[in-house]
């Protein structure tokens, strides 16, 4: 990697969007800690006397400060804490930053005159994808582990996780034009940091890279700056199957009915199960979000045995509870925030639901979940006929897909313009071939009838002298 190419860079940190969210599948918490799903923040264990701290309780106390930090403090200060355990003084990094000495950002760019190179390293294992906005599944656009050091690529040395690099003028990732920003140039992308493989939430990475050259190419400036990430798929819900067996499932976002009004990633989902008055209580046994696709099937567990699957805290709002402040038996509402897997434009519901009679009402009654863990509404599940199943699809259109889809369509009334001019202009063709053809035969006519004018006159002529000479 070149080190020498390497460019610093400041990273614009919003405290809403930080790189650390316990809800995602890469960042749990440590030693104990639970992860709240609606303040995405660990709980350290021990209460009111953790033995831990850190965004993922992954500090021990005892050691922060502790012998040759002391005297020596190797990590950056307001980027990591220094705690020595026995084996000498070593960096906690705060979540953004990461290295040896915690010196090194986790989202930063190193701008050259013809490309970007962008570095990504998230916090903990990140297992998911980043990529270049729009150009996922492109593999010029996605990025790669970064390799090992060496002179003669354009990666610093540094760095660790994974990057992309791209040309300004990429033939695969779009061609970026430069903007004018006085005597010098801005070249700028959106990267998205998608923690999952198969859905995109709001609690994904968004950011926008900016190089500033002079005129000369030679960069001058540089950041990356966190966008929202909500802005990357807005969703067109419509609400299909109302009605299924005893229990009915209603829909809402923002007090309205889900239909076809937009609802952005991330905005809240409410789920209300109801039975009609012919049963006491009833309880969700289980509960998944999938692609709605035979092939290449994608799933997502959001209760399993009655309790909140921990897979689903990404896209939790407010674990399973019953209606009228947990006292209505006959409701249970369900928070979630609206997400769509990638692949295809809907996200399919599947709940497996158990009603019961007065005589049985015992049955519904909530489940004890784990400690830590969002609860459900219910027990285990029990074989019983009063089980059924309640399904809903919601269809999903990427605004960003609509919009290429209306260029399509000015593309294609284009041509259909163009369609029109040509069909009018062939039609005047054939019209002005007629009259060039009738001109011709009118020509023609006259000229004939000339020439038989001069003949007749001719014939006369010669009879007229025939009979003088007679």
């Amino acid at each position: 990697m070149d080190t020498l190419r390497h460019l610093g860079i400041v990273l614009m940190v919003i405290q809403c969007q930080a790189t650390f969210d316990c809800r995602r599948p890469s960042q749990d918490c440590k030693n104990g800690g639970t992860c709240s799903y609606v303040a995405s923040a660990c709980t350290c264990a021990g209460g009111a006397s953790p033995t831990h701290e850190g965004d993922d309780c992954g500090l021990l106390i005892i050691d922060k400060g502790a012998s040759s930090c002391v005297t020596t403090d190797p990590c950056k200060a307001g980027q990591g804490a220094c705690y020595d355990d026995g084996s000498g003084g070593m960096c906690y990094c705060f979540s953004d930053y990461y290295g040896s000495a915690c010196d090194e950002q986790r989202f930063t760019v190193s701008c050259l005159a013809d490309r970007m190179v962008i570095g990504l390293n998230p916090y903990g294992t990140f297992s998911g994808v980043a990529y270049i906005e729009g150009k996922r599944g492109t593999a010029a656009c996605e990025s790669s582990p970064v390799p090992s050091a060496s002179s003669s690529d354009n990666v610093p040395d540094t760095w660790e996780g994974r990057y992309i690099e791209v040309e300004h003028t990429s033939p695969d990732c779009g061609t970026i034009t430069a903007t004018p920003n006085g005597v010098n140039i801005e070249y700028t992308r959106d990267v998205v940091i998608q923690y999952s493989q198969d859905y995109i939430i709001n609690i994904d990475d968004r950011y926008t890279v900016k190089c500033v050259l002079d005129g000369s190419g030679v960069p001058v400036s540089y950041n990356i700056v966190p966008v929202n990430t909500a802005d990357l798929s807005p969703l067109n819900t419509i609400t299909r199957q109302d009605f299924l067996g005893p229990v009915f499932l209603a829909i809402t976002s923002g007090g309205q009915a889900v239909s076809t009004t937009p609802i952005d990633v991330g905005a809240e989902l409410v789920f209300t199960f109801a039975i009609s008055p012919d049963y006491e209580s009833m309880l969700i046994i289980s509960g998944e979000a999938n692609n709605t696709m035979t092939v290449g099937t994608k799933t997502l567990n959001l209760i399993t045995g009655s309790c909140m699957d921990d897979d689903a805290f990404p896209v939790i709002v407010e674990e399973a509870s019953r209606g009228s402040g947990g006292t209505d038996k006959r409701e249970i509402n369900l928070k979630l925030r609206a997400f769509h897997f990638d692949g295809n434009t809907d996200v399919g519901f599947k709940f497996l639901v158990k009603v019961c009679l007065t005589a049985n009402a015992a049955d519904c009654d909530p489940a004890n979940c784990p400690p830590g863990s969002a609860n459900g509404f219910g027990r285990r599940r029990r074989a019983a006929p009063s089980e059924t199943i309640v399904e809903r699809i919601i269809s999903i259109q990427d605004p960003r897909s609509i919009t290429k889809l209306d260029e399509k369509d000015v593309v294609y009334s284009e041509c259909q313009m163009s369609g029109k001019i040509s069909a009018a202009m062939i039609a005047m063709a054939v019209a002005l071939s007629i009259l060039i053809l009738l001109c011709i035969a009118l020509i023609a006519r006259a000229v004939t009838s000339r020439i038989h004018r001069n003949v007749h006159i001719d014939d006369n002529h010669t009879m007229s002298s025939a009979v003088k000479r007679f």
